[in-house]
């Protein structure tokens, strides 16, 4: 009787995007001022850098370059935990402010930081070895974020227990990536085509250097790309834990503790 009740339910692809962009609408303006300040600006200082600094500029110029780019992946770092942090609240009936969404991203900041480096890395070395394990490596890891933001796990424990929470449902993951991959691809050719037009019109007009067009275009796509894939992530967590594993809002709120 009990082995009855605790059979999971079907991943639903359809729910996890639903509740996907229901969160963002529910919470538009405290995630998107959180993913400008996070993604937005440390990408709107990179395009500006280099647009405005001549290629192959010297020491001088590839130390920032690596110094902005470090930049930008710890404040991904922050985005990441404080829009799971926010995107669980939501799930579980709760609301996250703008403060209680950075404080979790701060809090998380090196947990994360340490699994996204060993994950880049391990998914990097399965690349190189003919994609396939590289793509396998990066599903069964998918949801080390959510695990550690969320259940406390620490960097390493984080690793078993995504593989756990994403087994039997990965190919349902990977459409979910295929559908988001496409969709920023749309975005970035639209977006591209756009800023390309303005780039011909400068270049017609003998003007060259910094594009603002282009510097919008490009750090408001970075700020919707973050957005929808740390909140996607959140939301496919959220349906391994409340639809496949049978687990309730009140074992997720372990979060707000």
């Amino acid at each position: 009787m009990t082995a009855a009740t605790t059979t999971s339910a079907r991943f639903d692809m359809g729910r996890v995007a639903s509740r996907t962009f229901g969160v963002i609408g529910r919470n538009f303006v405290v995630f998107t001022l959180l993913a400008l300040v996070l993604a937005g600006v440390p990408e709107a200082i990179t395009h500006y850098f280099a647009q405005t600094k001549p290629l192959g500029g010297g020491l001088e110029t590839s130390f920032l370059s690596a110094a902005f780019g470090l930049i930008g992946f710890i404040a991904l770092s922050v985005l990441q935990a404080a829009l799971v942090h926010g995107t669980i609240a939501d799930l579980n009936g709760k609301k996250a402010s703008f403060g209680d969404c950075l404080a979790t991203g701060m809090r998380f900041l090196w947990p994360v930081v340490g699994v996204s480096l060993l994950l880049g890395l391990a998914v990097g070395f399965g690349f190189l070895l003919l994609i396939v394990p590289g793509v396998l490596m990066g599903l069964a890891w998918c949801m080390n974020v959510p695990v550690v933001v969320v259940e406390r796990k620490s960097v390493f424990e984080s690793f078993s227990r995504s593989a756990d929470l994403t087994r039997g449902h990965r190919w349902p993951i990977f459409g979910l990536a295929v559908v988001y991959v496409l969709i920023v691809w749309i975005i970035d050719a639209v977006a591209l085509a756009a800023t390309g037009g303005f780039n011909l019109a400068a270049l017609a007009r003998g003007e060259a250097g910094f594009n603002g067009v282009e510097w919008v275009v490009l750090t408001l796509m970075q700020v919707v790309q973050s957005l929808i894939g740390a909140a996607g992530l959140a939301s496919i967590y959220y349906e391994l834990r409340s639809g496949t594993e049978g687990v309730g809002a009140e074992s997720l709120a372990s979060v707000f503790d």
